[in-house]
């Protein structure tokens, strides 16, 4: 709803419109593929709607995550374009044109996403505030909830036995 009421505060231009989405590298160490994904679903869904035959994807440099953790919403991204919304084939597509699996990359983005339920903060950034936590000082030691450590630990064995499947 946002996305089409800006595209269309663009068309009284009387100009050609694109569309550039973003996918969310630029946060921190660790990629948001969900947020990437839900971002990514409406603004296509807009662009179809206003018959913008532009769209483009952006991924920004300059952060410390790798560009090719951001794949699978790539991926995503074409298959919502053409109509494939099955997480099956969103999964065997990724595969074909990576030879990774896509549950495996898609698990890296565990150090945003354990924050909603161990932390007072939004999920976005998160991992960067754990990172460059200043242990002697313990600024964010505040947020942190019981049991946000053991959360941690468990991932970490999650994210191993995903190694697994990963070249």
């Amino acid at each position: 709803e946002q996305y089409e009421s800006m595209i269309k505060l663009h068309k009284d231009f009387d100009k050609e419109v694109w569309f550039a989405a973003a996918v969310h590298n630029y946060i921190g160490a660790a990629p948001c593929n969900d947020m990437s994904d839900d971002s990514l679903r409406a603004a296509i869904t807009a662009c179809r709607r206003q018959n913008i035959d532009h769209f483009i994807i952006t991924l920004w440099g300059g952060s410390e995550c790798s560009h090719f953790l951001t794949l699978p919403s790539l991926c995503y991204a074409r298959c919502v374009f053409e109509g494939q919304e099955d997480k099956e084939t969103i999964r065997k597509r990724f595969y074909e044109a990576t030879g990774e699996n896509y549950d495996a990359i898609r698990a890296l983005d565990a150090p945003n996403t354990l924050a909603a339920s161990y932390l007072e903060l939004p999920e976005i950034d998160f991992c960067r505030y754990v990172l460059y936590q200043d242990v002697f000082s313990g600024y964010f030691d505040t947020v942190l909830k019981e049991g946000s450590c053991e959360r941690y630990d468990e991932k970490a064995d999650e994210l191993l036995q995903m190694k697994k499947h990963s070249r």
